[in-house]
């Protein structure tokens, strides 16, 4: 699995979420994405995280943002441009993608 990083308003599907109308038929599918987030475990994640020395930075982002989840993507959408550059240096892309691997 591979993380991508977005800023909030860049994210392709917040841009769908944002013209679609609230009761739209795709409901059904958005339910089902919950249920994947739950499978993995972001809270597990930002845990094993905060315990290592220097990464600290990298779990507080992390509590700040949101998450989407499929089978082989993980894409975390920050809130401010600080925190998006923060993450998408490419040590933190490197250590967040291995993290997930061995935890998932």
């Amino acid at each position: 699995m591979q993380a991508a990083i977005y800023k909030k308003d860049i994210s392709p599907k917040l841009e769908k979420e944002k013209k679609s109308p609230k009761n739209d038929v795709k409901e059904a599918p958005l339910e089902q994405e919950n249920k994947k987030t739950e499978a993995i475990n972001i809270a597990v994640l930002i845990e094993k995280i905060k315990k290592e020395a220097g990464k600290g930075f990298v779990a507080m982002t992390l509590k700040a943002s949101k998450f989407d989840i499929d089978e082989k993507k993980c894409i975390i959408r920050t809130s401010t441009k600080f925190n998006y550059d923060k993450l998408n240096t490419p040590e933190i892309r490197h250590y967040l993608n291995a993290k997930i691997e061995e935890l998932f």
